[in-house]
């Protein structure tokens, strides 16, 4: 690591603070998954409100291909170091606005909509960026560190 320069470290340090922070929001929602059920999914029946909770934690999940797809694409033609800095702000974007979300009691049926919706928004931006910091960093990285830098990813 002493070897590469300051900007190939902050940009393979980014690439990592990415993952690391995409990896957090995903544990963090599976740990509060049992209050975000009776916050935004409230059912007489227990077993649904989770249900629908893990559906929506999934779907952020099922987004992921198709961020990377498009940022993939992106990055190609307009440049990665762009496609990073908008995958990050959207990902960031939508987790900042989960956290705003009113409740059930607040607004009604539109508070599981509008909490689809982000984490729809958080998967797709947290795939293009999953796709954007691994070539980013592969590229920056000198070739005899690409694989060591790459899988520390």
């Amino acid at each position: 690591m002493t070897s590469l320069s300051r900007e190939q470290k902050s940009i393979i340090f980014g690439s990592w603070l990415g993952w690391s922070l995409d990896g957090y929001d995903l544990v963090l929602m599976l740990l509060v998954i049992p209050l975000i059920s009776i916050l935004f999914f409230p059912a007489e029946d227990t077993t649904f409100s989770l249900l629908a909770t893990f559906a929506a934690y999934i779907i952020t999940l099922i987004m992921r291909p198709f961020g990377g797809a498009f940022f993939g694409n992106f990055g190609d033609k307009h440049g990665w170091k762009k496609a990073m800095i908008i995958t990050i702000m959207g990902f960031s974007g939508a987790t900042f606005a989960t956290g705003l979300l009113p409740t059930w009691q607040m607004i009604g049926f539109m508070a599981p909509i509008l909490l689809i919706g982000l984490r729809l928004t958080q998967g797709f931006f947290a795939g293009g960026e999953c796709g954007s910091g691994a070539v980013i960093t592969m590229e920056t990285a000198p070739k005899e560190k690409r694989g060591i830098l790459s899988g520390f990813l």
